[in-house]
């Protein structure tokens, strides 16, 4: 019994001594090892605690390059580029951070040249209205970006880590403050355009002066267009196209010599008119948006400026062949190959391929004729629509309207004052005829157009006694 109370003493004592051992390596045990050094714990530090007013000028300057912000009427100004676009609310963000940056810790080590501080990655000055200078000095990040090391330019600073997000504010490159978005406007508001370049007619479109039920809304003018009817609707899907005026890359400032970027003959040049109505006082204004696109570079991209500025930017060029391709005159212009209002017409002859056909109108009397029979007014209009809405189909350009041959069909307008105008329509294929749309431009015309209008005529005149 003795026996096995020593034992069983033996054992305790033996696992006594095993858990001591134990315990003793675990409180000698190192913790891991980390990238990086060893710092006093802090809940925040304040490294730079300032006001806007008590600011007279922030300098953020690397090796190469810096900006001075000045703070004035309540907002932050860059010195020197009053011409360059800048992002003011981007500008006054970054300046708002930067008068209040903390620190997360503070490091024990002090060897300036391991935390990139004896060559400072940047330098940013603070000179106070009370005459003080505060110097900051940021140095690399840390292996994970998260955060820089930075130190004030005194012999007593400790080395701080602050976070990336804060030093991400101290913007010593002018172009991290441009605004890309050179000059918002909504296409739905787009109210002319003119539009010409290296080898492209000048033309404009504008609101018409004068609305009545055959016109729309804009004109069309080139050279040799005067004021033609634009198509509403193909005039909205070409505004469509106008490129959104946002550079993607930044060229150069201060630019006189526009010859190397193909901007002293350039291939486009936009003047954009937009009408605004102010939501308060409802009344509305005009601005006007000119630019100019010049050579395509390497990369895809096209060099633009505001017409008259400094700076040249670059953007993708994909939206030029689309919207060159959609403002062709023969596509803007409506198709109609004669569009003249009946208030202006008092008789119309028609020579059809059946037969030939005469229309006298008096709207003042309210009288009508078909062939000098007396025809109802609903139905003679409805015949005059019919034709005036003969349309052209397709631009012809591998052949001009034959000099000497005689039309096929031909109608002719007498007017009120006693002028007259005759519309021609010639041989081409067995299923169209050729004629001009707008004075200027070869077209042709589906015949099945005449057969349906020939077909009323005849169906109007079986009606009448």
């Amino acid at each position: 019994m003795k026996k096995i109370r020593t034992l069983v003493l033996t054992l305790v004592i033996f696992l006594l001594l095993i858990a001591a051992l134990f315990f003793v390596k675990l409180k000698k045990q190192e913790p891991a090892s980390t990238s990086e050094p060893t710092s006093t714990a802090a809940a925040t530090i304040k490294v730079i605690d300032l006001k806007m007013d008590d600011i007279k000028e922030i300098t953020v300057a690397d090796a190469t390059q810096s900006l001075t912000y000045i703070p004035e009427g309540g907002a932050w100004h860059l010195q020197g580029h009053e011409e360059v676009p800048i992002n003011e609310e981007n500008l006054n963000y970054k300046c708002e951070r930067i008068l209040q940056v903390e620190a997360s810790r503070s490091v024990d080590q002090s060897n300036l040249q391991d935390f990139g501080l004896e060559k400072p990655v940047q330098t940013v000055t603070y000179t106070l209205k009370d005459g003080n200078i505060l110097e900051l000095l940021i140095g690399t990040r840390t292996q994970d970006t998260t955060n820089a090391y930075v130190k004030l330019n005194t012999q007593d600073s400790p080395i701080y880590l602050v976070s990336s997000l804060i030093i991400n504010s101290f913007v010593s490159n002018i172009n991290d403050l441009r605004d890309t978005k050179l000059e918002e406007y909504d296409t739905a508001q787009v109210t002319g355009l003119t539009v010409k370049g290296r080898d492209i007619d000048e033309m404009q479109i504008s609101l018409a002066t004068e609305q009545n039920s055959l016109m729309t809304n804009y004109v069309l003018t080139t050279p040799s267009l005067n004021q033609v009817a634009v198509d509403g609707s193909v005039f909205k899907e070409s505004v469509q196209k106008l490129p959104v005026l946002e550079a993607q890359d930044f060229i150069a400032d201060g630019v006189t010599d526009l010859s190397p970027y193909g901007l002293d003959d350039p291939q486009l040049h936009l003047i954009i008119n937009v009408t605004e109505t102010d939501n308060t006082t409802k009344e509305s204004s005009t601005r006007t948006l000119d630019y100019i696109w010049g050579n395509e570079l390497d990369d895809g991209k096209i060099a633009f400026m505001k017409t008259g500025d400094k700076s040249v930017y670059a953007m993708d060029s994909s939206f030029l062949s689309p919207l060159l391709e959609s403002l062709d005159p023969f596509k803007l212009s409506y198709k109609w190959i004669a569009l003249v209002g009946i208030d202006t017409v008092k008789a119309v002859d028609l020579h059809l391929p059946d037969g030939d056909y005469h229309f006298t109108l008096d709207q003042d009397n309210t009288a009508y004729t078909l062939n000098d029979k007396a025809i109802e007014e609903s139905k003679f209009k409805d015949l005059y629509t019919a034709l005036i809405d003969i349309k052209a189909d397709t631009l012809v350009t591998d052949t001009s309207i034959p000099a000497n041959d005689q039309p096929a069909i031909y109608f002719t307008y007498t007017f009120k004052d006693g002028s007259t105008k005759s519309v021609n329509f010639y041989s081409y294929t067995n299923h169209s005829l050729l004629s001009t749309l707008n004075d200027t431009m070869t077209v042709s015309c589906s015949l099945k157009q005449f057969t349906h209008l020939e077909q009323l005529i005849t169906e109007a005149l079986s009606t009448l006694k």
